[in-house]
């Protein structure tokens, strides 16, 4: 008997714990869900509330943060104040109150070695959020860095992280079409292998939710609108994740040739999943498989689109025909979507040409984007 009671006490002591742990574990979970809701929802208000100033009144609150740093330079400022037009622009869509306290307490970094992640590609900054520190690399001073370079890092500042649902694929591509349109450039930076993804989903939902996350990189913005179309969060949800696991493969290419082979094929099959996802929500919007829209086509299989156009606007589509430029005149976060358009100069056979010199100039715009019109 004794035993046996023994043994009933060693079980319900047992149990109690397991009890008590799982009670422990909840209590936690449910504080953090806490925690995170209300600091997401005081995020959102704080974003609400900086719209209400003027440009002039956030453009005085930005530059007093960078005048009083005593971390920075003062040519490091100096560079940095010539940007302030940018984040005013932006001021619908920043949490002020958090901003203005990271430009005040933003340090930057230099280091003398290049740091090369892979033989295909070099690293030229990093931010790191949770110090607030840019580091470039290959410099001594701010003077030795491209603009380019120095305006993607800087423009990191500006996200603000949700961490609950951290997307790195949205973080970089996000920030290298908002850069490079600012500032007139681009990159060719690793990001713009990848960043095609984005540009479709801006045809298909708009610009704001993008403005948004560039601002507070919460992927809420962008699901929330994918739902809208299908109704289905989960497949607005693996979408975006799918897009996340694309950038982690080809970063491991460039990084890792061990795993070169198998990640190619990976990436190839994750690619026509992630094109076949991104059609299924044009075709519902829009109601036509997007490669009858030669804009999206263009983003995802380039050859198919030149093929499209000098079939349709060189009498003499054949080798006589050479592209000698195109160029994407894209202005998402600056302008309107609709002014958006594709400049393609081709040097064609005297004979068949409007010019003289032999030139030949093609702009797809959304007066003849479409192959079949839209439902």
């Amino acid at each position: 008997m004794r035993k046996n009671y023994n043994k009933n006490v060693k079980y319900i002591k047992k149990v109690m714990a397991i009890v008590l742990l799982v009670c422990f574990c909840l209590i936690l979970t449910l504080s953090e869900v806490y925690i995170n809701n209300d600091s997401h929802e005081k995020t959102l208000n704080s974003i609400a509330n900086s719209s209400r100033f003027s440009n002039s009144e956030v453009e005085n609150i930005l530059r007093d943060s960078i005048t009083s740093n005593m971390y920075l330079s003062n040519e490091e400022k100096e560079v940095i104040l010539g940007y302030v037009y940018i984040f005013v622009n932006n001021k619908n869509y920043l949490d002020l109150e958090y901003f203005k306290k990271i430009l005040n307490t933003l340090r930057i970094n230099y280091d003398k070695n290049i740091n090369y992640k892979s033989k295909m590609h070099k690293t030229n900054g990093s931010y790191n959020s949770s110090e607030n520190v840019i580091t470039f690399y290959g410099a001594e001073n701010v003077s030795d860095i491209k603009s380019i370079f120095f305006t993607h890092e800087l423009f990191h500042t500006m996200q603000k992280n949700y961490n609950k649902n951290y997307n790195s694929y949205l973080i970089e591509s996000v920030n290298t079409i908002f850069n490079e349109e600012y500032s007139g450039l681009t990159e060719n930076s690793i990001y713009d292998e990848y960043y095609n993804y984005v540009k479709m989903l801006i045809e298909i939902i708009g610009i704001e939710p993008f403005k948004k996350y560039e601002c507070y990189a919460y992927v809420g913005f962008i699901t929330d609108e994918l739902i809208k179309i299908t109704g289905s969060e989960v497949e607005a949800t693996l979408l975006l994740t799918n897009m996340d696991n694309y950038k982690k493969i080809y970063d491991r290419i460039s990084y890792d040739s061990k795993t070169y082979n198998s990640d190619l094929t990976k990436l190839d099959k994750l690619d026509k999943k992630i094109l076949n996802e991104i059609n299924i929500y044009y075709k519902a919007k829009y109601g036509i498989d997007m490669k009858n829209d030669l804009i999206m086509l263009s983003y995802y299989d380039n050859r198919s689109f030149l093929i499209e156009v000098e079939n349709k606007y060189l009498s003499n589509a054949s080798g006589k025909n050479i592209l000698i430029l195109q160029t994407y005149l894209m202005s998402y976060f600056i302008n309107d979507k609709s002014l958006n358009e594709i400049q393609l100069l081709y040097s064609v056979p005297l004979e068949s040409s409007d010019n003289k010199d032999g030139t030949k100039v093609i702009i797809i715009n959304k007066e003849n984007r479409y192959l079949i019109s839209p439902k």
